[in-house]
């Protein structure tokens, strides 16, 4: 099995609802976004897929994002604007750009250094 990872980055704040329901003062971040393609097998030219395709992918999904707050982002709406539900929101916009075949694994949203999430969809059986 083969992977590649490509990193983008966006600066945003956020307000996290606790769970005693009140909102975190704002704050900002320099986020980071990782996407990781796998692949059985590389395609005619050795890869996975191509980097110089992928990273515009990725800063495109990530352009929406790089806000004052993400509590304001329509496609966040309704959501606790945290890394978790952010890293769903860039895995589908990325699904959607790359579409079913070009083996999208997961993508890892650091809020800072040493905190970060992922999503990765549950496989079907």
């Amino acid at each position: 099995m083969y992977e590649i990872t490509v990193e983008e980055g966006f600066r945003a704040g956020h307000q996290v609802r606790m769970y005693d329901g009140r909102l975190e003062d704002r704050h900002e971040h320099d986020w980071r976004v990782e996407v990781t393609l796998a692949a059985e097998q590389l395609d005619p030219i050795g890869v996975v897929y191509d980097f110089l395709t992928l990273r515009p992918m990725l800063k495109e999904a990530i352009a929406p994002l790089g806000v004052p707050r993400l509590n304001d982002v329509p496609a966040l709406a309704g959501q606790n604007p945290t890394a978790e539900h952010v890293a769903r929101y860039v895995f589908g916009e990325m699904a959607a750009r790359l579409g079913p075949d070009a083996g999208l694994v997961s993508v890892r949203v650091w809020e800072a250094a040493g905190a970060s999430a992922v999503y990765r969809p549950t496989p079907s059986p």
